[in-house]
């Protein structure tokens, strides 16, 4: 039976990335001053569009895949997404420091900035690297990127960064925190899913999503 949004290990998982373009867009409000300025307000919160290639498929391959897609009855059912271009902080290539430790906010000092527990000692991050927060009740998902970098101290803490998109209101400390594939939940744009016939008779899929911000 699945279950929604669809795992990272049920949907990404299954198919290989040839391509993909990860963007953070702006929803903001842009009024002309006389004076040629510009007033910007935001309207909402920000969120990631993605734009994926599979590698080339075999017939059943593909298949299986175009199916768990039929499963999201387009935009209406969520799936959880990462950028493979960076599932891993920079200096941790496969994950393997990460394995056996979890992450969780220590603090947040305001809502451009964190604190982060549970590395492993002396842990680097670097400018860049994404991160996942699990929080609220319903559970909700964050996807950001740290706008700093640093290293664990002695007990693995790592002191606060600066992060953008600006955090949500209801990250707190000891909320999860994920840096290995960390996701956000996506949901896919209406009618984007397309296959291409590749040397005869490989398929390679591409489609469009865009970042969710609901719950459950």
């Amino acid at each position: 039976m699945l279950t929604f949004p669809l795992s990272v290990s049920d949907f990404q998982d299954q198919f290989s990335v040839a391509d993909v373009n990860f963007m953070l867009n702006q929803q903001q409000e842009i009024s002309g001053m006389g004076n040629g300025s510009l007033l910007v307000a935001d309207v909402g919160p920000a969120y990631w569009s993605a734009s994926v290639t599979t590698l080339r498929l075999a017939p059943s391959a593909a298949s299986k895949v175009l199916v768990l897609i039929d499963s999201l009855g387009g935009g209406l059912r969520p799936f959880n997404l990462y950028n493979p271009r960076a599932c891993y902080p920079s200096s941790d290539v496969d994950g393997a420091l990460l394995t056996g430790f979890g992450p969780t906010v220590s603090a947040v000092p305001n809502s451009n900035s964190l604190s982060i527990d549970n590395l492993p000692p002396g842990f680097v991050i670097t400018i860049g690297d994404m991160f996942t927060v699990i929080y609220g009740s319903p559970e909700r998902v964050y996807l950001g990127r740290f706008v700093g970098s640093a290293a664990a101290d002695g007990t693995g803490t790592l002191a606060a960064l600066p992060v953008a998109p600006p955090l949500p209101a209801g990250v707190v400390a000891s909320d999860n925190v994920l840096l290995s594939k960390p996701y956000a939940k996506f949901k896919m744009v209406p009618n984007s899913v397309k296959h291409i016939l590749a040397a005869g008779k490989f398929t390679k899929i591409t489609f469009t999503a865009r970042q969710t911000h609901e719950a459950g």
